[in-house]
Formats: C-alpha cells, structure tokens, sequence
C-alpha cells in the first residue's frame, strides 16, 4: 500500500500490516495503526550499544538477542494473519523460548514467560526503568541519553 495508511472503521490485522508496501515501519496496538518514523542518530547509537552488551551476555546461552526491525506478533489464540490486531518492533528483544521465533517473527505472548525487550527513548537525562509493557514482557527497559 503506497502512501499513508488509511483509516477504516474495523480495526487492522497483521493481513494488513503485511499489505503495506510502502517501505515505512508501523506498529499495530489492539487494532490501531501507529506509524513508526526513522530513529535518530543518537537513538540507533543507544539501541546498538544496548544490542552488543545483550548479544555478549547472551552469547553462551539459550536465548536470543534479536534487534529492530523484527515484528512481536503478540496472539496466543489467533492463528490467521487477520485475526491478529497487535504487531510490534521493539529496538531490542530477548527470547528464550526457540518455540515462540518464527521467520515472520516471535510469535505468542512468548515475552511474559520467556524474554524481555528493550525501546530506546529521546534526549532528556540518561534514565532507565523496569517495567511490564504492552508486549507482556517481563521487563521493558527505556533509555535516553544524558
């Protein structure tokens, strides 16, 4: 789909997500488009740093460390691309159950259980949190700079 996503009265599915050819990112949260614009500088230097110490720890391990852009199709029960209405791309994920990674993605809610993912934020004090995020994950960090 070239051009910007347009608005309809039912909310979108991964079968959409997946129609748009238009070499922008987005995100589906409970149905609703949300446009992803290009990360700064400064964000992609926060989000690859985060990246390698992940990949460092993990490097001996089970689980995985897997960067944006790489979709978190979050469904348990949905098996068909248009009964999905969350799809995600968090800058940093770490999984730990290899039957949640599919080509297309991780699949399920496999972060509740099995991994957790990290979003880089904007220039305003370096500051970092623990939390459970809309992906269910045991922990969704955020960093920005100081």
């Amino acid at each position: 789909m070239a051009g910007a996503v347009k608005k309809k009265k039912q909310g979108y599915s991964y079968a959409d997500y997946l129609s748009w050819d238009d070499d922008r990112r987005y995100e589906i949260i409970d149905g609703e488009v949300f446009d992803m614009t290009s990360p700064s500088f400064t964000h992609q230097i926060i989000s690859m740093e985060l990246g390698r110490q992940f990949a460092n720890f993990f490097e001996d391990k089970s689980c995985k460390v897997v960067c944006a852009p790489f979709d978190v199709i979050l469904s348990d029960e949905a098996i068909r691309n248009d009964e999905i209405s969350t799809v995600v791309q968090p800058d940093i994920m770490v999984v730990c159950d290899p039957k949640k990674i599919e080509e297309r993605g991780i699949v399920g809610t496999a972060l509740k259980s099995s991994g957790w993912c990290t979003r880089s934020t904007g220039w305003s004090g370096f500051t970092s949190s623990a939390k459970t995020d809309f992906t269910g994950a045991k922990m969704f960090m955020t960093a920005a700079p100081r």
